[in-house]
């Protein structure tokens, strides 16, 4: 009867120890889940708040560059009459497909040469163009 009675301890023992791993290992895969959960939720807003800076920070630049595009519009216009037809279709062109690609550069280079009043303007477009060519 002891030995039956030590089995049954043992036996309950066992199955005490059993159930209190599973609902431990089951805890601790509950936590797992949701920290996977809580991670997957912060990615997924850190995108979200990722893309939307980034079409903020393009629509800006967009701005910009639309801005600094009137200026050399202006520029060009008041030069007009110092360039050839060709050159001066070739430069609005320039200007146009500078805004379409978000070319800063090429555009404030632009401005620049078209703002500078003492340079021959018809001469140093040719050579902006022809080096942009070469590039």
């Amino acid at each position: 009867m002891l030995a039956s009675g030590g089995l049954g301890l043992f036996l309950a023992g066992l199955a005490g120890t059993v159930l209190l791993m599973v609902l431990l290992f089951k805890r601790r895969w509950l936590l797992t889940l949701a920290r996977r959960r809580w991670l997957a939720r912060q990615e997924r807003l850190r995108a979200r708040g990722r893309s939307r800076r980034e079409a903020l920070l393009l629509a800006r630049q967009r701005r910009n560059l639309n801005e600094l595009a009137a200026l050399a519009r202006e520029q060009l216009h008041r030069r007009r009459d110092s360039l050839s037809l060709g050159l001066y279709h070739q430069t609005q062109e320039c200007i146009r497909h500078a805004v379409r690609t978000l070319q800063f550069d090429r555009l404030h280079a632009l401005y620049e040469l078209l703002h500078d009043a003492e340079a021959d303007h018809s001469r140093v477009l040719q050579a902006f163009f022809q080096q942009e060519a070469q590039s």
